[in-house]
């Protein structure tokens, strides 16, 4: 007498691309099989016919095969057949960015996104901002540039792209010019005004010849000497109430020595 244990192929879904941190539900699909085995990477073992990975992460990219076992009540003998199924995991890592919160105009900046498994980078910010690169750099940055930038490192396999993100925010100070007179030409004994004005300015420092210094915007001097010439500086303090910026400018001091002429008849 023969006994034939009936064998049917075993299929698979041949290939799963998924992002980092779902879940892949592995199928076998075959009549009349009795048990199963799944083996894969890390050690990754099931007998389920249908197990889930959970979670998933790079290191569970591979191969992972399936074992269907067949039998009959005619015979002890055991027969089976196998088919593998791929996955590959599309990796998702927390992107960072290195930049101060808070510059003064004029300054230069770099936004610095950075991440691993090489993503590449894309930027999107203030004034339509869009661009397709890890850092951005300003030089001579503008009050106009101020508000929150989105950066998104994206990783791709084949036609799976898998996305993080991270936002970021940038306030440039204001720092306005100093209006002043830039040269003042007076005589030995006369008197003048130092004044300056600039937008937004909290705070003003004059400093200047014989340790000349005044803490506002304007001052008057009366009684003047040629010791008094001289370059004369205006400090503009401006702030946002976490940084505080300045800018200067100068006047110069010009005095005329009189010299009296006595004309004899």
């Amino acid at each position: 007498s023969a006994a034939v244990v009936p064998v049917a192929q075993v299929s698979v879904t041949s290939s799963y691309t998924q992002c980092q941190g779902t879940s892949i539900n592995l199928m076998a699909n075959v009549n009349g099989a009795t048990s199963f085995t799944w083996n894969g990477p890390n050690s990754y073992t099931s007998r389920l016919p249908n197990p889930t990975l959970l979670n998933i992460s790079p290191t569970s990219s591979g191969n992972y095969s399936v074992t269907a076992y067949f039998t009959s009540n005619q015979t002890t003998l055991v027969c089976n057949s196998t088919a593998v199924s791929n996955v590959s995991v599309v990796p998702m890592n927390p992107v960072l960015v290195t930049q101060p919160m808070n510059v003064c105009q004029g300054a230069n900046v770099i936004l610095t996104a950075t991440t691993a498994a090489n993503p590449t980078y894309n930027w999107f910010g203030p004034n339509n901002l869009n661009l397709q690169q890890q850092n951005l750099i300003f030089n001579n940055i503008q009050p106009f540039l101020s508000g929150n930038y989105v950066v998104n490192a994206v990783w791709s396999i084949g036609s799976v792209s898998c996305t993080t993100s991270n936002t970021t925010n940038i306030n440039v100070v204001p720092v306005n010019s100093i209006n002043v007179v830039p040269n003042i030409t007076i005589c030995n004994g006369e008197g003048t005004n130092l004044t300056a004005n600039a937008n937004g300015a909290v705070s003003y420092t004059w400093t200047g010849p014989n340790g000349f210094n005044v803490t506002q915007p304007n001052t008057q001097f009366q009684n003047l000497n040629p010791t008094w010439s001289g370059v004369y500086t205006i400090t503009a303090a401006f702030t946002n109430g976490n940084l505080t910026c300045y800018n200067t400018n100068q006047t110069n001091f010009h005095l005329l020595l009189a010299i009296f002429v006595i004309i004899i008849v």
